[in-house]
């Protein structure tokens, strides 16, 4: 045959990127000992309805699309001693014991900017790091992986300099030539500002000023602070791009309420009333970060002057509450509860045997998809459902009308006595072309349209010419 045409259904589970649903722990004054066992059924029913959480999924997105935080394990009280131990090692030509010294400790000053808002003397040891952990690798036979440290040590401190009297000529060389080539990348403008007036605005670990820093850096990544009120920010990374100005905004409240570590993920409020107050708000803000389709919050709290189990869905957009329920801890929540628990907040029922309802507001999208559209809708469609439907019916038409054209053309229209040339072909190929190009736009709209809709598939129809003819591919993810 001319014309080949094959739809290829590609099946696959919902992933983060079709349908990201996410499930943050929100409590007063941190995580309690015993909450990991308390949530532990609701989480795990959760999961099974599609709600990701925990650090590694759902913490660390957070961690890579906004910041992290300041401080995580914090800096060794003898951290400079242990640089002069790796110098020591350099100065002896043990240029592998000192790359092993000296990798560890910048890398572990890189994850706890924060600790260094606290001890600022402490940089000149992180500096003499950086430069002879650079020149081992070069000494090691490693060019590429001492120009990469000397370029972060070129960004991070902005009178970097090798001497000549202490490290050689040839260092100083070597070093010479990876700040041409840093300053070959060109610069871009840096604006960090505080939501806090009078919040002190770190940069790359070293303090600048309150309130707002416009600043000339060279390309590449930066990372930025603010201790405010005598607390930290979390640290944000921002990537400078020559002749660009990037700008970012802390907010040094709502980054100390976010909870990213390996043991949680989620919001930790300082008090009952700030937490009634912003963190439904705050929730809403995190899962728009991550691009969150939905977002549930589960933890323990007073209600009624009882300590409970709580579940919120939350609408991002709106920053509102579409449902909340509660399971109060005494006695014993059984697991059949907790499952009614996240059946509700999951948009199943609206019905849970057990459970305290508070809030459900149906009528404005549960968030999760299941409403078909309306005011308020956060998750569920927008319009008639069967457009969709009607567009996609014709593009599978259109593709096969088309397929078909194709196929025939140059077809005999009769059976002509052997031997003979047929008088008359069918042609076939203009129409055919244009039926899998109709065909392909409204794959397109109805693509849209169920991207639109909320809907966790996504389709895709195209149309690869070979030779002699063409593929028609209709791929699906549901």
């Amino acid at each position: 045959m001319k014309f080949l045409v094959a739809i290829i259904c590609v099946w696959s589970i919902r992933t983060a990127q079709a349908d990201n649903r996410i499930v943050l722990e929100s409590y007063t004054g941190g995580k309690s000992s015993a909450a990991e066992d308390q949530l532990r059924p609701l989480r795990e029913e959760l999961l099974r309805k599609g709600f990701l959480g925990g650090y590694d999924v759902v913490g660390r997105s957070f961690e890579s699309k906004v910041s992290k935080p300041a401080i995580v394990e914090g800096l060794p009280k003898d951290f400079t001693q242990k640089v002069e131990a790796g110098a020591k090692a350099f100065f002896a030509g043990k240029f592998d014991d000192a790359v092993s010294a000296l990798g560890p400790l910048v890398d572990l000053a890189r994850r706890n900017g924060g600790a260094f808002a606290q001890n600022q003397d402490a940089l000149g040891a992180l500096e003499k790091a950086m430069i002879i952990l650079a020149l081992s690798q070069q000494r090691r036979g490693d060019p590429g992986a001492m120009q990469t440290t000397f370029a972060e040590y070129i960004r991070s401190f902005p009178k970097a300099e090798v001497q000549r009297g202490i490290y050689g000529t040839e260092a100083a060389a070597s070093f010479e030539q990876a700040r041409k080539t840093v300053a070959g990348g060109g610069t871009g403008t840096l604006v960090v500002q505080s939501t806090i007036q009078g919040g002190l605005i770190y940069l790359d670990e070293h303090v600048r000023q309150p309130g707002k820093l416009q600043v000339e850096v060279p390309v590449g990544e930066h990372r930025v602070f603010v201790l405010a009120d005598g607390q930290l920010s979390r640290v944000h990374r921002v990537t400078v791009r020559a002749r660009e100005s990037s700008v970012i905004t802390i907010d040094p409240t709502y980054d100390r309420v976010v909870q990213t570590s390996t043991n949680w993920t989620g919001l930790a409020f300082a008090t009952a009333a700030e937490r009634e107050r912003s963190e439904v708000d705050h929730a809403a803000r995190f899962a728009v970060a991550v691009e969150a389709t939905a977002v549930a919050l589960i933890g323990v709290d007073q209600v009624r002057g009882k300590p409970s189990i709580v579940g919120i869905l939350v609408n991002r957009t709106r920053s509102t509450e579409i449902r909340r329920a509660s399971i109060p801890l005494d006695p014993e929540p059984t697991v059949d509860r907790m499952v009614a628990l996240a059946e509700f907040l999951a948009g199943e029922t609206t019905t849970p045997e057990g459970v305290d309802i508070t809030v459900l507001d149906a009528p404005k999208g549960d968030g999760v998809g299941n409403n078909p559209g309306g005011p308020g809708s956060d998750g569920g469609g927008k319009g008639w459902g069967g457009w969709k439907l009607i567009t996609g019916t014709l593009a599978l038409g259109a593709l096969g009308v088309g397929g078909y054209l194709i196929a025939t053309d140059g077809d005999c229209k009769t059976d002509p006595p052997a031997g003979v040339v047929c008088p008359d072909v069918y042609n076939n190929a203009a129409p055919g072309y244009a039926a899998l190009a109709g065909g392909v736009v409204l794959a397109g709209v109805t693509v849209y349209l169920f991207v639109r809709g909320g809907s966790t598939r996504a389709k895709t129809a195209f149309v690869v010419p070979t030779n002699g003819g063409a593929v028609a591919t209709f791929v699906g993810r549901f």
